[in-house]
């Protein structure tokens, strides 16, 4: 094929794909060659894949720890030396029923042998990673001149003679810096500066630093300095020497390191004394045997076998002995791809038709954006994280810039810069501001002056990881700033308390978003945490967005939830696509180190906007995009509006690929905007790799060191416009003195609205405002009020009419401005109709509003109408959680009014008001509630929120004083009595309805706990085991635990969860051989249980299936990897190990990840991932412990939370919702929530299996 001159003739590039070929009709004359690379040496590992599967052959290529290639033929090897990163070509010619083999266009054949049966598929590459190139396929059995021609013309053997001739230089390098310094004496010496990030208490050994022994040798003979973990009688925090397990010898120190601090250690071999120094003190000082003499070689960030790696970074290594060689220089590493010039990388975008992308800015005018806007000039300011991502010299120097660009000779290309700051640490958003612009940089969010001046307005930011920080900054207009928090899963940061400098107050953020208020330091959290983007659409709908959770609609906000806080609400997000939802990429796939199963999927989402404007779409739809930097790509949704939320798909006009997509790897799109003139704006950072190294595995990190600033002195930020359009940047609207007018609130686009309300509200000019709420555009008539109101010139009247207005979104809008006015008596009457108006409006997110707004008026009739809504309100629905929140100032008038209903959800309403009553101490609605004629309806909910408060029926008839009440509360006591008569009558089992009742109440549980014995041994069902696990019968595991042998799979897992909701029985199950049933997610769990005396019984319980090491653990099962998997029987391995936590071929729990994707994992990193589940924890699954006041303990993943509730999910895909103020405590365990030692349940053949079904494709 003859390739055109502007073309690149690319190879492909697999990292858990192949490719595949049939219809060819081949014989049994023919033949297949390919050239294959199998990737760079510091990435070499133990791994096979296939080469070519085809002419009934199967060739494969295995590479191993050394770098060196080897392929097969059946039993037959290959003996030429051949290396992974060397271009080779392999010839697979079949003539008849035999095959042979041939190596870079050797003529005489590497390998020979039998042919089986020809199948008309041809499979390339299948489990390989690497690259292919060049596949040729003859329909002949190819002359040996012509493969030897195909080689000699390649001129590929000039290039690997000149590798060779590196790789040795590169090993003499490598000699002299370790066997001439260290080999034959015992008189060293090693120093570094190392950031610990990992929690001292989860795991044996925090970390290891460094450590002199033979590779790979798990015995570990030699000096190992760590940081000490929760093995048996380790020091956590604390600094050790250890010489082996043979030896098993250890030497510490007492100094507490804490996690995230910066610290510079100093290890000092002389003989058989070893010294340690700790930031310029002596830490140890202590005789310790030598145990390898003579070893060569020194690791850093890890042990000699690999174990236990640092988590955080280490810089500033240095070496001693007798004699210091002469410093080699390092080896060149190859780039994957090389950059390209704006102008170059302009023609690698693919835009949807219709549409075309323009460079606005490039480097040197920009440089490393991901954050910009624009002021009322026309002037863009960006935000330009230099310093990412371990700052400017690789120890966290700041470095971060506010630049302002200018547009000189009005082109459309910005050609001007000036640098405002240079000095700020990882700055992430950017809102112009008044004379200046409001940055987010953790901790801080300043405002900053054209002339460099800063000033704090917010300070106590999470300044963790630079991909997990503060960010966001968009105006809403209802006047407030809101901002991300940047966190990616709740309960990150969860202590983060904000300081707002201009008011002094002190606010409990915890991993919530929020909004603030700049002129004032006003600070209010909100519904969250978004960690890169939080955008809204022209109505005050807020979006955020998670690395693989690409778009979320904000539903319920948390300063409507936090109101009432004795009730749990319904889930604040809404997920508008599942997780790690297609991206559809122009670009190769690039290599990965972690999430393997997610190529071509999100996982680096962010950086969203919600298009504001009908320049490019006329349609009338919502259009939001969602940057996915890691696959070089902008994708499209479509939302539409579904009830009280939204739906979302891609649009499908671009099926095949996304709006914006790039084939410049270095492309890394991270945020969109909304431009004044219409366009869709791009940031376009310009690296060569976005990932960040916490996330990397050590190979990664290792593989990607000396690139992680690659492209940090580029940048581009693009827009997109249509194809007719010409080029232009248009500027913000002018009066004739050239300040921002009226016609801005009129506009179309929102920037220019957003941009005009600020000003205005600024300037308190009300001049023709007024005439904008009568405005055809419906945008423009809610943003005029808002303007109004910040102004407080807002009328009762003009709410009024807005609250009749045709447009639901206005309505909506009108509804929060009725709660920031003060209504007149006189006009109540007027207010009263028009909100009753909207109890039935036809908009859903209308009369979600409504039930947010009536919480925060005065009045019987907005009891009546909050009342209407309850009764209406689904069970658990967005529109039940609004109105609860707004329950509290109105709950006499509510209790008043609810239905005497013995609906199911009905019951569950009474509970939550008896509830909040209850907590209040409102004892007028509690009676108002009792005195209902079918109060004995709701018995068994009151009773149950009578015990959550520990008080029994007696006790608090006790309390309460309503002759009324007391009255109500001795119907309920005679129904108690009724229901002990029943059970004591009753000749055989007694009925359930009236045995649940009298377990509700604490007077009458000591006669239930009697029964249960019986109970159980008769039915052994899920009602009797929850009241076992409700009463906590004394005897509850010994008669739980009979008849063990007669349990189904099911009801052991069933008795086992009852038995670990207590402590003391979690004691008695592990005492007992029956805990030998717990499967490995338990296992895990108990091991890591936050009581060291239950977690101590575990490991001594499970000590069989416990490994010293992960490491060792997938040492052993490495020849899984050279084994043939059966699928059929991985299938039932799958039934056997996986179904109770992941769901294949819609079967199994969605309690993690659904697998159905993992067919692109290559098999070794699955084989990682099954055994060693902890090394890479995706976000959303990291393990909690949770122990409630009530002393239950529960063990799961935080699913969602609020400001006064979090939602567990758990074993079984249970979830689980708890008020805050029901936890005694919650610990994260610091590990995965798939547990560790799957191992013990399978053997590598079972695995080999497993990995084979895995692999199948869905």
């Amino acid at each position: 094929v003859q390739v055109p001159r502007d073309k690149i003739n690319r190879s492909i590039h697999l990292a858990g794909g192949h490719l595949e070929t049939s219809n060819l009709k081949l014989g049994t004359q023919a033949s297949a060659a390919l050239w294959f690379w199998l990737g760079h040496e510091s990435g070499a590992s133990d791994r096979t894949g296939e080469l070519i599967n085809a002419l009934g052959i199967s060739l494969k290529a295995h590479q191993d720890a050394n770098h060196r290639v080897r392929l097969t033929l059946g039993d037959e090897e290959s003996k030429e030396e051949l290396f992974a990163d060397d271009w080779h070509m392999v010839a697979l010619v079949r003539d008849g029923d035999s095959v042979r083999v041939h190596i870079d266009g050797v003529e005489k054949p590497s390998l020979e042998g039998k042919a089986g049966k020809v199948n008309d598929t041809l499979l390339f590459g299948r489990g390989l990673e690497g690259r292919l190139d060049e596949i040729t396929i003859w329909n002949r059995a190819v002359e040996t001149s012509v493969i030897s021609k195909l080689w000699d013309i390649s001129k590929v053997a000039e290039d690997n003679a000149r590798h060779a001739v590196t790789r040795k230089e590169r090993a003499k390098q490598a000699q002299a810096q370790t066997s001439d310094l260290l080999k034959g004496h015992e008189n060293w010496s090693a120093s570094m500066r190392f950031r610990n990030t990992k929690a001292n208490d989860v795991s044996p050994v925090t970390a290891y630093l460094i450590s002199r022994g033979p590779k790979g040798d798990h015995q570990a003979p030699g000096d190992h300095l760590g940081i000490g973990g929760n093995y048996k009688d380790s020091q956590p925090g604390r600094l050790f020497v250890f010489n082996g397990n043979a030896a098993n010898q250890i030497v510490r120190g007492q100094t507490l390191i804490a996690p995230g601090s910066w610290n510079e250690v100093n290890l000092e071999r002389q003989g058989t004394h070893v010294k340690v120094m700790l930031n310029g003190k002596v830490e140890i000082d202590a005789e310790l045997p030598v145990t390898a003499p003579g070893a060569a070689q020194l690791f850093f960030g890890k042990r000699c076998d690999d174990f236990a790696p640092l988590e955080g970074e280490f810089s500033e290594v240095l070496v001693t002995g007798l004699e210091k060689p002469a410093a080699a220089p390092a080896p060149k590493v190859e780039l994957t791809s090389q950059p390209l010039s704006p102008e170059e990388s302009a023609k690698r975008w693919h835009v949807r038709e219709g549409y075309r992308i323009e460079l606005v800015a490039a480097e040197p005018v920009v440089l490393d954006p991901v954050a910009f806007d624009w002021d009322e000039k026309g002037r863009l300011w960006v935000v330009e994280m230099a310093d990412y991502p371990l700052g400017m010299d690789g120890n966290g120097k700041a470095g971060g810039r506010v630049v302002m660009l200018e547009d000189g000779n009005a082109d459309g290309r910005y050609d001007k810069r000036t640098v405002i700051v240079n000095d700020l640490s990882y700055p992430t958003g950017i809102l112009t501001w008044r004379d200046g612009v409001i940055v987010t940089a953790a901790p801080y969010i300043f405002f900053i002056k054209p002339s460099g001046e800063k000033q704090v307005l917010l300070t106590g930011f999470s300044t963790g990881n630079q991909q997990l920080r503060v960010n966001g900054l968009r105006w809403g207009m209802d006047g407030w700033v809101y901002c991300a928090a940047g966190a990616h899963h709740g309960g990150y940061n969860k202590g983060t308390q904000i300081e707002s400098k201009l008011t002094g107050e002190k606010i409990d953020l915890g991993s919530r978003d929020f909004r603030f208020k700049p002129d004032t330091g006003a600070f209010d959290p909100q519904s969250g945490p978004s960690q890169f983007g939080r955008a809204h659409d022209d109505w005050g709908h807020w979006f955020g967005v998670q690395n693989s959770f690409p778009l979320w609609h904000y539903v319920l906000q948390d300063h409507y939830l936090r109101r009432n806080p004795h009730v749990i609400p319904p889930d604040p997000i809404h997920q508008l696509f599942p997780r790690n939802p297609s991206v559809y990429p122009a670009s190769s796939m690039e290599k990965r180190f972690h999430s393997f199963d997610q190529a071509g999927r999100f996982t680096s989402a962010c950086g969203i906007e919600v298009y504001r404007d009908v320049v490019l779409f006329t349609d009338g739809k919502t259009h939001a995009f969602t940057c996915e930097p890691f696959h070089n790509v902008v994708q499209h949704h479509v939302l539409d509006d579904d009830g009280v939320t939204f739906k979302a798909m891609r649009d499908p006009a671009e099926s095949k690929r996304d709006f914006l997509a790039s084939e410049d790897r270095w492309c890394r799109p991270v945020m969109v905007r909304t431009g004044p003139d219409g366009a869709l704006w791009v940031a376009d950072m310009y690296r060569y790799m976005i990932e960040h190294p916490q996330w990397l595995p050590e190979n990664g990190r290792e593989e990607l060191l000396p690139h992680y600033r690659e492209g940090d002195e580029m940048g581009r930020i693009w827009r997109v416009v249509r194809s007719t359009e010409p080029p232009s940047l248009a500027k913000a609207s002018k009066d004739e003195k050239g300040g921002t007018t009226i016609r801005g609130v009129d506009s179309a686009n929102g920037w220019q609205r957003d941009k005009a309300q600020m000003q205005l509200a600024w300037s308190g000019e009300k001049a023709g405002i007024d005439g904008l709420l009568k405005s055809k555009q419906p945008q423009t008539r809610a943003q005029a009020a808002w303007t109004l109101l910040s102004m407080k010139k807002l009328s009762t009247a003009a709410c009024l009419a807005l609250l009749a207005d045709a447009s639901p979104h206005v309505r909506e809008q009108a509804l929060q401005m009725v709660e920031k006015l003060e209504w007149k008596d006189n006009e109540s009457s007027s207010l009263q109709k028009a909100l009753a108006k909207l109890v039935n409006d036809k908009d859903a997110k209308v009369q979600l509003q409504l039930a947010c707004t009536l919480g925060e008026l005065k009045g019987d009739w907005a009891a009546d109408l909050l009342a209407q809504q309850l009764r209406e309100a689904p069970s658990g629905s967005s529109l039940q959680g609004a109105a609860m929140s707004s329950v509290l100032p109105h709950l006499e008038g509510v209790c008043t009014r609810f239905p005497e209903s013995a609906e199911p959800e009905n019951n569950q309403i009474i509970g939550m008001l008896f509830r909040c009553a209850l907590a209040v101490k409102n004892e007028q609605a509690i009676a108002t509630l009792l005195s209902h004629q079918g109060a004995q309806r709701h018995a068994t909910e009151l009773l149950a929120v009578l015990d959550e408060k520990g008080l029994s029926l007696s006790a608090f008839t006790q309390q309460v004083t309503s002759a009324e009440t007391q009255q109500a509360l001795k119907k309920m006591a005679g129904m108690l009595h009724t229901a002990a008569e029943e059970v004591k009558a009753a000749k055989e089992a007694p009925p359930m309805a009236a045995v649940a009742l009298l377990a509700s109440d604490r007077d009458h549980r000591e006669m239930v706990k009697t029964l249960l014995p019986q109970l159980w041994k008769q039915s052994a069902n899920n009602e009797v085991l929850r009241l076992v696990t409700k009463l906590q019968t004394p005897d509850g595991p010994e008669f739980l635990l009979a008849d063990w042998s007669e349990r189904t799979p099911a009801v052991r897992m069933q008795i086992i969860e009852a038995l670990l909701s207590s402590d003391a029985w979690t004691v008695a199950l592990l005492e007992r051989p029956e805990a030998k049933a717990c499967d490995a997610a338990t296992r895990a769990r108990l091991t890591k249980h936050p009581k060291k005396e239950i977690a101590n019984l575990a490991a001594k319980t499970f000590a069989d299936s416990i490994s010293a090491t992960r490491a060792a653990v997938v040492e052993k099962f490495k020849p899984a990897l050279r084994m043939t998997g059966d699928a059929m029987k991985g299938k039932a391995v799958f039934a056997q190990v996986c179904i109770s936590c992941h769901k294949l071929d819609g079967v199994g729990l969605e309690l993690g990840p659904d697998l159905r994707s993992v067919v692109q994992h290559d098999a070794e990193k699955l084989l990682n991932s099954i055994l060693d589940p902890s090394a890479i924890i995706e976000p959303g699954f990291m393990a909690y412990h949770c122990t409630l006041k009530s002393g239950e303990q529960l063990y799961g993943v935080i699913a969602t939370e609020t400001s006064a509730s979090l939602t567990l999910k758990m074993a079984g895909n249970v979830t689980k919702a708890v008020l805050r103020s029901e936890i005694v405590s919650l610990k994260s365990t610091g590990t995965s929530l798939m547990p560790e030692g799957l191992e013990a349940a399978i053997t590598p053949q079972s695995l080999a299996d497993l990995i084979a079904y895995l692999k199948v494709v869905k």
